[in-house]
């Protein structure tokens, strides 16, 4: 009878010692999910921050209308390269608030490209020339920086001569070789 007293308790001892151990386990597994919860917050905030503009190096705000709207898959060392091609001047990503307004003049039929086409198809991500009368709307990630596709964001800008701004620059007419 001892013996199966001894054995009892030994199953109940080792139970005790499994349980426990799962128990502690589960607490370590816990704070590691608890951690890695924290790193991917920290690096959603990291991500989210923009990189452009005015807020540049702030932590987001959800219904902070002046962060910028950087395409899925844009890949943003092209600023390097990018300009218009009418103007060759810089270019830079839209914010909300810029989108959003675009938005509601193409919904009211008031948007037109340079070619003189109304716009009809909302703009989800929009590089605006420096002088902010023009757009280049995205496909993808992709810019569409075709003159004539161009959006006019202010009436005052006239028609697109891209010859004026090409005045200055020597053009070399031998190949090399």
């Amino acid at each position: 009878m001892k013996a199966l007293s001894l054995v009892a308790l030994g199953v109940a001892v080792c139970s005790a010692a499994a349980t426990a151990w799962l128990l502690l386990d589960a607490a370590e597994d816990r704070k590691q999910v608890a951690r890695l919860t924290q790193e991917i917050d920290t690096l959603k905030l990291e991500l989210g921050k923009p990189r452009f503009g005015p807020n540049a190096g702030t932590a987001p705000n959800p219904v902070d209308e002046s962060l910028v709207v950087v395409p899925k898959g844009f890949d943003e060392k092209l600023f390097q390269i990018l300009r218009c091609p009418e103007s060759l001047t810089l270019v830079r990503l839209a914010t909300r608030k810029e989108l959003d307004s675009v938005n509601e003049r193409i919904k009211a039929g008031q948007l037109k490209t340079w070619a003189g086409k109304v716009v009809s198809k909302s703009v989800n991500a929009m590089l605006v020339r420096q002088d902010h009368k023009i757009g280049y709307r995205f496909e993808g990630a992709a810019p569409v920086m075709i003159i004539e596709e161009a959006l006019v964001l202010d009436e005052t800008v006239g028609k697109p001569d891209p010859e004026k701004y090409r005045k200055n620059i020597p053009i070399s007419t031998s190949r090399p070789g």
